[in-house]
């Protein structure tokens, strides 16, 4: 799977044509003139003491080589440049597919609630042990339900008190998509209503637009943000009272806010880059992982701690293996990943979220860049995440240069011909001829100067379509 960057045919160097075949073309055609001059000349005139005679005899083949020599380097100065439009394009469709692969959306502030306390900081070894328990459901403590709120109002009260400070930066003019997912459907009008009682109340700045929502898709959360160019605060709770489902689950919230890049350059602000997710497959997971690397924003060696989430055995394994084939050597977890599941217990849907605020803290310590592979859908992707101006710049290629110096000779060359013809074939009519031969210079001027380069250029955007080079379409 992976990202469909085309792979364009490299350009080939065009090969000069041979110098021993241009001096024996040059002989062979200087013979010829000569020899259609004696022939073609007039008897009337006299040859041997016309000194016209003399000057047509060594001008017409001169002239005759000169044309000769500028027609093929004419022809070969434009397959030059059509190699040169091919070269050039392609660098530049390569780059509009690199800037496309590291699209990025900025995570502005997080905040979790887990059972275990200072959770990020124990994984990444920076403070205690770090914690394990592969089997045991948790509860998060400390929030009960009331006469007056849910337990899921409670929780995502909480989470937005911790977001204020942070979203108060945003303005009051701003207009903020506010999303919830609880898991369960019979709340979602209630807790609608409640996020927006609290946000009135806690004199939240931006407007809030809340949505309750039955599911919440990673690609749908980067493409909102990139297209619509807006920002989403996500607030996510997975509670036992939720479902009977939800009881087989550890309990956590998340909340996290997503905003464009631009938008997100605030004085004092430390934004963390989450670059574009890419489709994977088991079979294809090695390949992919190293295009993440060579077409993406981060290159695979900066990487410094992969996280798997809700992941089937057969996908962690062929991750582990395109790791270890990459050269990688991740820190913490098995093999180098590191699965919630292993450290609060069931984690469960909410498990990309909580693992994308967990990884966003860790790179604000300065932990490097991160890998997260989650599971969405039936398919499997592959992102990162690392510190705002962490990916290199990418240079603009620059314009194709056209020689056409060739094509000047035979524009100058042709008031020359029309002379000789002149002196040749009709000597009272050389003023005719003269003028003749400066119009035919101005239409060679602009078939050999202008159109033909045009052509070439239509010819090679043509040829590079059909080898498959394409912009991308999509934000």
């Amino acid at each position: 799977m992976g990202w469909p960057i085309p792979c364009i045919p490299a350009a080939r160097e065009s090969k000069a044509p041979s110098g021993w075949l241009i001096i024996g073309l040059c002989v062979f055609c200087f013979l010829v003139g000569a020899v259609l001059t004696l022939l073609l000349w007039p008897s009337a005139s006299g040859t041997a003491r016309n000194p016209r005679f003399w000057a047509c005899i060594v001008g017409a083949p001169t002239v005759a080589v000169v044309v000769l020599v500028a027609v093929i380097f004419h022809w070969y100065l434009m397959d030059a440049l059509y190699w040169a439009f091919w070269s050039v394009r392609s660098l530049v469709i390569d780059l509009a597919w690199r800037r496309w692969a590291r699209a990025n959306v900025a995570i502005t502030a997080f905040t979790t609630l887990t059972p275990e306390l200072e959770l990020a900081e124990r994984i990444a070894g920076l403070a205690g042990n770090a914690p394990s328990n592969k089997l045991e459901v948790k509860t998060l403590q400390g929030f009960d339900a009331d006469l007056h709120a849910s337990r899921t109002e409670i929780v995502i009260t909480r989470l937005l008190d911790d977001l204020k400070p942070t979203l108060d930066q945003m303005g009051s003019r701003q207009v903020l998509r506010v999303v919830v997912w609880c898991g369960r459907s019979d709340e979602s009008e209630g807790l609608g209503d409640a996020v927006n009682r609290h946000w009135r109340s806690s004199l939240i700045l931006p407007h809030a637009q809340v949505e309750v929502v039955p599911d919440v898709s990673w690609l749908d959360v980067e493409r909102y943000v990139r297209q619509q160019r807006r920002a989403v605060l996500l607030l996510c709770t997975q509670l036992h009272d939720a479902s009977e489902e939800a009881q087989q689950f550890t309990e956590t919230a998340v909340g996290l806010l997503f905003e464009p890049i631009m938008s997100a350059r605030r004085p004092g602000a430390t934004p963390v880059r989450l670059f574009r997710s890419m489709p994977t497959a088991i079979e294809s997971m090695a390949a992919d992982l190293r295009q993440l690397g060579d077409a993406g924003a981060v290159e695979l060696a900066k990487l410094r701690m992969g996280w798997s989430c809700g992941l089937g055995k057969p996908e962690k394994y062929a991750l582990t293996q395109a790791i270890t084939d990459s050269g990688l050597a991740l820190k913490g977890g098995a093999n180098g990943l590191i699965n919630l599941d292993d450290c609060i217990g069931p984690v469960g849907p909410i498990s990309p979220w909580i693992s994308l605020a967990l990884v966003t803290e860790l790179t604000g310590y300065g932990q490097g860049a991160q890998l997260i592979a989650l599971r969405e859908a039936n398919s499997v992707r592959l992102a990162v995440a690392a510190l705002a101006g962490g990916s290199g710049a990418l240079e603009a290629p620059g314009e194709v240069s056209r020689n056409l110096g060739a094509a000047a000779v035979l524009v100058c060359m042709s008031p020359w011909v029309a002379a000789l013809l002149a002196a040749i074939a009709s000597p009272a009519n050389a003023f005719a001829w003269t003028l003749g031969g400066i119009g035919a210079a101005g239409l060679l001027a602009i078939l050999l100067m202008f159109i033909h380069p045009l052509i070439v250029q239509t010819r090679a955007e043509r040829d590079l379509q059909d080898a498959g080079g394409r912009l991308p379409t999509d934000a």
